[in-house]
């Protein structure tokens, strides 16, 4: 786990919410100054993949995570090579979060 990702994970609590578009996994900061974000994510279908669709699978369509990456980088020198594995943590939180439930 690097910096960024324990930082994440000590500030933010991710949740999974369930509605009728899919789910969303949002990332409420702990002290609530920053706004949440959220990362959208829908039923995949078939025809999306030529896989079999086992289970239920997600696929991520959207998200707003802009408050997090602006907290990040006041914390951590962020550049735009760092933004690949921010993405690469919150979406491991997110599908592992999914997965779990």
């Amino acid at each position: 786990m690097n910096e960024m990702e324990l930082y994440i994970r000590e500030n933010y609590t991710p949740t999974i919410i369930e509605s009728k578009l899919g789910l969303c996994c949002l990332f409420k900061h702990n002290e609530g100054t920053n706004e949440d974000c959220v990362v959208y994510f829908e039923s995949a279908k078939r025809g999306w993949t030529k896989k079999p669709i086992m289970n239920r699978q997600y696929v991520m369509v959207d998200a707003d995570t802009s408050s997090l990456l602006e907290d990040l980088s006041k914390h951590f020198d962020l550049n735009e090579e760092n933004y690949n594995v921010v993405r690469e943590i919150i979406t491991d939180i997110c599908v592992n979060l999914i997965e779990g439930n």
